[in-house]
């Protein structure tokens, strides 16, 4: 059995932070990337996502940063990660949509042929 600790040791504790997307600058507002394709995702969730009530879909800050710093490019455009993994306990705030980070960014954003029923299909390479 594990050992229970008091809650002064628990606030004592500190958090490891991994990755770039809770690097903050020396005056502590967050660093975001120079070159990101992450603001268009985030504007694309806002208009066309909705919650389950109907109404918009709403991200944390951190689910934001981590969009932004995933889907950032380098000076040639070139994604600058590859792999990435944003895990938390259940119930930590909404959803991010796996369906816009699940996918490499390295590999196609997906394309909508028309097909004989006019309805849209998504292909992703």
């Amino acid at each position: 059995m594990a050992a229970q600790l008091a809650d002064e040791e628990i606030d004592a504790l500190e958090p490891t932070f991994l990755g770039p997307t809770w690097l903050r600058e020396q005056d502590r507002i967050w660093k975001l990337p120079e070159r990101t394709l992450g603001w268009q995702i985030a504007r694309w969730c806002a208009e066309f996502l909705k919650a389950e009530d109907g109404g918009p879909d709403a991200s944390t800050r951190e689910q934001l940063r981590f969009v932004l710093w995933l889907y950032a490019v380098d000076e040639t455009g070139r994604f600058i990660y590859h792999k990435a993994v944003l895990q938390r306990l259940w119930g930590q705030g909404p959803a991010l949509d796996l369906n816009l980070v699940c996918q490499s960014p390295s590999s196609s954003l997906g394309t909508f042929p028309r097909r004989s029923s006019a309805l849209p299909a998504a292909i992703v390479a």
